[in-house]
């Protein structure tokens, strides 16, 4: 029943205490040896962290001195550090835990799989990532911060496997909850390769039960909760180690927060019923093809291309691939390969020679000596490809179309307000203007559609009608 496995003791100071449970007819014992582990546990906790315990149905009528009267016995073994993770004691089925803080920063893989207890049974965490981009194609994953309602821990992918983390987050029962979740989705992506999920986005949260459409966290942590975060560690280098103390507390205080802020929204949303609006634009936000980067489709990234002429964009298309696949090989940023008002300039003005294509503005001799000969290469594939427009020519609506767009966009502004949600996050002008000319869009599927899009879409077949 009982014996010496039930307290064991983690590396890094933890505690869990487990035992079976104990119904009313329990011997005297058995609650002796329960009470032997509460008493181990209880005074590894500082004086003023030590919270008031029940035994059974009743307060014990001393919990300290319950607790306290295997002082004595305990007092040369008590452990030196006085941290307690989780200690389950179970009298008359009655569960009870002592929680005290683990060590922040996990960077051993003995830590990470004690720290894993605690997801494999919560049903959501709060999730953010720490990373650095600035000099590779990749972002490199520098640290990754979970928090459950009962731990808060800091994993350090520099030193840990974090394989075994992502195993866990990447469970589809567990839900994980983020703010502006498209970057650590991105991140995520490239180190699983699998997009994570199911979200829930706590930017998207807010728009859709407030006014603010893309709320920043301290903003939205300071309107829910009245923290004001500390902002030092906005821009730093978060592959340095050690890592500082600012830096530790700034990743903290980014998934601390974010439960309070999770369990307000949740409830708001519940309240307006409109969780399944939020859980159809987060599963949107999952879309494998968001985040595979394919080189044949990099010209997308290079919006000014389509101002450009149909052989132009061909010619911009086979730059933007042969870029893509070139930074991707050799671990760099695209823009460190050739940045794009080089590669615009290049299709519009296509060079014949290495000594025309050192005159082009962005040409540097770095760039035309590594690179040149390849830049000229895909410049002449190109030129035998048959043309082809990669942007249409957007469809411009007539007079009697305008007007109704801006009645339709004046009705979004006004039931957006009146509704208490983003009128941005509803409806954007592109968002009408689609649905107006094509009679598809975002407003013609999901809760959109039933929400207002329907309605649209009868005006505008009566429109066209006349």
């Amino acid at each position: 029943m009982f014996g010496p496995e039930v307290l064991e003791r983690y590396p890094h100071g933890w505690f869990v205490c487990k035992s079976e449970r104990i119904d009313s007819g329990g011997t005297r014992d058995k609650r002796v040896q329960c009470l032997d582990l509460a008493g181990r546990a209880y005074q590894c906790l500082d004086e003023s962290a030590r919270p008031t315990l029940r035994f059974g149905t009743k307060p014990a009528a001393t919990t300290k001195s319950s607790a306290r009267e295997y002082d004595d016995q305990y007092q040369r073994n008590a452990p030196t550090m006085p941290q307690v993770l989780h200690a389950a004691i179970i009298v008359e089925n009655l569960p009870l835990s002592l929680y005290v803080k683990p060590p922040i920063l996990i960077d051993s893989e003995q830590e990470l799989a004690h720290s894993l207890h605690a997801l494999s049974t919560a049903a959501w965490v709060a999730l953010d990532t720490e990373f650095l981009r600035e000099r590779t194609y990749r972002a490199r994953l520098c640290l990754v911060q979970i928090a459950t309602p009962d731990v808060l821990v800091c994993v350090d992918p520099l030193r840990v496997d974090v394989a075994p983390l992502l195993e866990a987050l990447y469970q589809p029962t567990l839900l994980k909850v983020l703010h502006s979740a498209r970057q650590d989705l991105e991140v995520l992506y490239d180190v699983r390769g699998a997009v994570l999920s199911p979200i829930f986005d706590t930017q998207i949260a807010a728009a859709l039960t407030g006014p603010e459409d893309q709320i920043g966290y301290g903003a939205l942590v300071e309107r829910l909760t009245g923290h004001r975060l500390d902002k030092q560690a906005t821009r730093t280098d978060w592959s340095q180690r050690p890592l500082t103390d600012a830096q530790l507390a700034y990743a903290r205080d980014d998934v601390h927060y974010l439960r309070e802020v999770y369990a307000q929204l949740a409830a708001r949303l519940e309240a307006l019923e409109r969780r399944d609006w939020l859980d159809e634009e987060c599963a949107a936000m999952t879309d494998p093809a968001l985040y595979a980067a394919d080189p044949a489709q990099a010209w997308r990234r290079i919006r000014a291309g389509q101002h450009l002429g149909s052989e132009a964009q061909q010619r911009l298309a086979a730059l933007a691939e042969w870029r893509e696949r070139t930074a991707r090989e050799r671990d760099l940023p695209r823009g460190w390969i050739v940045k794009d008002p080089a590669l615009i300039e290049l299709a519009s003005n296509p060079p014949q020679n290495l000594a025309a294509l050192a005159q082009h503005a962005g040409m540097t001799p770095a760039i035309v000596r590594k690179w040149g000969s390849e830049l000229l290469a895909r410049l002449n594939a190109a030129a035998v490809s048959p043309p082809r427009r990669l942007w249409e020519n957007p469809a411009r609506p007539d007079i009697v179309q305008a007007a109704l767009l801006k009645r339709w966009s004046d009705r979004v502004k006004a039931l957006a307000d009146a509704e208490g949600l983003s009128a941005t996050l509803l409806a954007t002008r592109h968002d009408l203007q689609e649905l107006l000319l094509t009679g598809d869009g975002r407003l013609a599927r999901g809760w959109r559609k039933e929400y207002l899009g329907d309605e649209l879409s009868r005006e505008r077949a009566g429109a066209m009608q006349t």
